[in-house]
């Protein structure tokens, strides 16, 4: 009688060790699946971006991920400033990056295209801070303003910044960069040189 009772005790643990086991795979899985959202060429990005919370203002869900057209086209009218990662990426497949540029907003005026307070993770991307067709360069068009924040880039090309290719406006910023490049940056006759 008092085998069985232990063996009955030592089924009942295993059968709950499985189920907490198989419960945490599951919470797990969840955990780190990331939702991606694609955005066709064309789109105003901001919009998408900045739009993607729910009605309390929250990310919807800040595991986001949000794929682009190759060869396409994306403009920002309103800068994108999250406090959560902002993760930008081309999709998969042949053509030229995904280019995001600013246009006029509403004030008739070129935002900054990313004021990150955040981490940032941009992946075979092109972003330019021309002031329109001319293409004149503007001040400052990639920050970064999160203290501790991880910035990773790879395979992007950056273009048209009177400033340097990333703006660093807090301390404790980690730049991790793989095969990118950065043209038409800087200006000499800024203080001190850029």
């Amino acid at each position: 009688m008092k085998n069985f009772n232990v063996l009955k005790i030592r089924n009942c643990i295993w059968k709950r060790t499985t189920f907490f086991v198989v419960l945490l795979i599951f919470v797990s899985f969840n955990a780190f699946s990331q939702r991606i959202v694609h955005v066709k060429s064309g789109t105003e990005l901001s919009s998408v971006i900045l739009g993607d919370t729910t009605d309390s203002g929250d990310r919807v869900d800040v595991n986001t991920i949000y794929e682009l057209e190759r060869d396409g086209f994306y403009p920002i009218a309103k800068e994108i400033n999250l406090n959560t990662t902002l993760h930008i990426r081309a999709e998969e497949g042949n053509g030229a990056l995904p280019a995001i540029y600013p246009q006029k907003d509403a004030s008739n005026k070129y935002p900054k295209v990313i004021n990150a307070h955040g981490n940032v993770i941009l992946e075979n991307i092109y972003l330019s801070n021309a002031n329109g067709p001319d293409a004149n360069p503007k001040w400052g068009g990639f920050r970064v303003a999160g203290e501790n924040s991880r910035v990773i880039l790879k395979g992007c090309q950056f273009e048209y910044d009177k400033a340097s290719t990333v703006q660093f406006r807090a301390n404790n910023i980690k730049l991790y960069m793989t095969n990118c490049i950065a043209a038409k940056t800087g200006n000499y006759a800024a203080y001190n040189g850029n």
